[in-house]
């Protein structure tokens, strides 16, 4: 197999299996995908082919780390250049989920599944959430500015795991208090969950955010 895709757990975790894969295939000419503005150009594919073309006697490793954030265009000519592989050339991708990468492309690749999506937060990153989630319930027009802060996907996806993370401990709160408001924070953390699984799959992250952000009760 000469295409892997990396899905699953935490940003670092696929990462570290990138390497591990690399490392398994002797990879000894690493060739890293730069983004433009957040995603990879069609460009950016075709600058890769030409350098592809030129035969390499090492074995070479193409890594796309987030490949979900391939544009339509990026997408369609990087699938010609799994269809038609370089000598010793062996493609490592990563991205959150597999339905987020387009289908035919997923399914030119070995998918390697490392398990649900986990978050990483430090203890400060998990109260920053916290304060952030009662700022956000108070104030709609702060609603509305985050959005404007909020450039890349990246971001959006890091600001809505934390969300999930506090919305969670106030619906546990709740719980534990026998407060009626449990089903509310059940039905915002629905939604975030629902975001999430949008962001990944490269639905618009301000249309994302905002219709995300009404909901906050």
């Amino acid at each position: 197999m000469h295409a892997f895709l990396i899905v699953g757990k935490s940003h670092s975790d696929r990462e570290k299996k990138a390497d591990d894969i690399a490392s398994k295939y002797n990879v000894e000419n690493t060739i890293q995908l730069a983004q433009t503005n957040n995603v990879y150009t069609v460009k950016t594919v075709r600058d890769l082919n030409h350098d592809l073309s030129f035969k390499s006697s090492e074995i070479r490793g193409v890594f796309i780390k987030n490949a979900h954030t391939m544009t339509e265009e990026s997408s369609n000519a990087f699938l010609k250049t799994l269809e038609e592989p370089g000598e010793n050339t062996i493609y490592i991708l990563t991205a959150p989920t597999r339905d987020s990468v387009i289908e035919t492309i997923a399914s030119r690749c070995e998918v390697v599944n490392l398990g649900a999506s986990t978050v990483e937060m430090t203890d400060e990153q998990k109260e920053e959430a916290k304060e952030l989630f009662e700022k956000l319930q108070k104030e709609m027009g702060e609603c509305f500015k985050l959005v404007d802060k909020i450039s890349d996907r990246e971001q959006a996806l890091q600001f809505v795991l934390g969300q999930i993370y506090a919305a969670r401990e106030k619906m546990h709160e709740s719980a534990k208090n026998g407060s009626a408001s449990v089903s509310v924070f059940s039905d915002l953390l629905n939604q975030l969950l629902i975001t999430k699984k949008d962001l990944e799959q490269n639905v618009n992250v301000k249309l994302s955010l905002a219709e995300l952000l009404l909901s906050y009760p």
